[in-house]
């Protein structure tokens, strides 16, 4: 970490982002990150419910102009007094 802190005041800022549970910035990719990932519960029980809840709704948002088209349903508007 670059900075013009000194060594101790370095780790008396990790130490406070330690205990806040924020972390610090890594770009560099790691293995055992992804296969973490990958085999995590989580990240499938994530994947199904969204898979899950976007199947039924696209159905719905793509074909609804078909369905209610198949209901031979006439529209009319009557004006209530």
């Amino acid at each position: 970490m670059k900075s013009k802190l000194s060594h101790d005041e370095k780790i008396f800022a990790i130490e406070r982002l330690r205990e806040n549970k924020t972390g610090v910035e890594n770009k560099t990719f790691k293995v055992s990150q992804a296969k973490e990932c990958i085999t995590s519960p989580y990240t499938w029980l994530i994947s199904l419910h969204t898979a899950s809840s976007s199947v039924s709704n696209g159905a719905i948002s793509s074909y609804q102009a078909t369905i209610i088209k198949g209901y031979r349903y006439k529209m009319t508007f009557r004006r209530i007094c």
